[in-house]
């Protein structure tokens, strides 16, 4: 390419027969128009959108059932299912954003929540931390299971040769949510709920004891995965991969 622009330059000079300058000048534009031309040819693609799940709870309280936060890991369950079918977002950590945007914060303490983002958005320094993720949206999860148990065991037998029989049973009810977030459209808020029951229970007769677990909030973790795929899909006309 550099021999090709000399040789540009060169026909440009006999072309010209005038003076040094006019010779130097025709060979400069020739070579700058080379130059321009591989350098546009590198310009590489802009980066992917970005996108990042934050786990957040809203408080429940039962006088007659226990509540508790759904252990299945709700955040894990929505990127996976956003990466397997939209190649085209580039998933951020929840760790990976509280980094770039609070920098000087303990991760734990960095104001993510939704209604703490959208304030946020007015601040110019927030904004350019935020420019190197490319990020676009943030989804908020969250989730809780009611837990209502019978129990029933007995000490049967006499002294030596007592022993203990029951049996215990837990009805379990999983309630798990999402919001998609929009940091283009702030005022915008995309809900997505999800509700999933089961029961375990175990029995036996001392020493020997069988059960069977429940998957609640297994199920639910897949269920609200699929439901923010849909959503995200319709919401924002994105091709879902399957």
């Amino acid at each position: 390419m550099q021999g090709f622009c000399h040789d540009i330059g060169t026909m440009f000079c006999a072309f010209a027969k005038s003076t040094l300058i006019v010779c130097w000048a025709s060979g400069a534009l020739a070579l700058a128009g080379c130059a321009s031309s591989g350098s546009s040819a590198a310009i590489s693609s802009p980066p992917k959108q970005a996108i990042t799940v934050i786990r957040s709870e809203t408080f429940r309280f039962d006088w007659d059932k226990e509540i508790r936060p759904v252990r299945s890991d709700l955040e894990r369950c929505a990127a996976n299912a956003i990466e397997e079918h939209f190649p085209e977002l580039r998933y951020v950590s929840r760790v990976e954003f509280a980094r770039t945007a609070f920098p000087n914060l303990p991760i734990d303490s960095a104001p993510t929540s939704l209604n703490q983002v959208r304030v946020l958005l007015e601040n110019t320094i927030f904004l350019q931390r935020l420019k190197p993720l490319n990020l676009r949206y943030i989804v908020y999860v969250g989730g809780h299971t009611e837990i209502e148990g019978a129990h029933y065991w007995e000490v049967i037998g006499g002294y030596m040769a007592a022993t203990v029989i029951g049996y215990s049973k837990w009805e379990k009810d999983t309630d798990v949510s999402a919001l998609l977030f929009d940091l283009q459209a702030p005022l915008e808020v995309v809900s997505v709920e999800g509700h999933t029951e089961g029961t375990s229970w175990v029995a036996g007769l001392f020493p020997l004891f069988i059960g069977m677990p429940d998957s609640t909030e297994s199920n639910a973790c897949s269920d609200i995965g699929e439901q923010l795929v849909s959503t995200l899909a319709a919401a924002k006309d994105l091709e879902v991969h399957q």
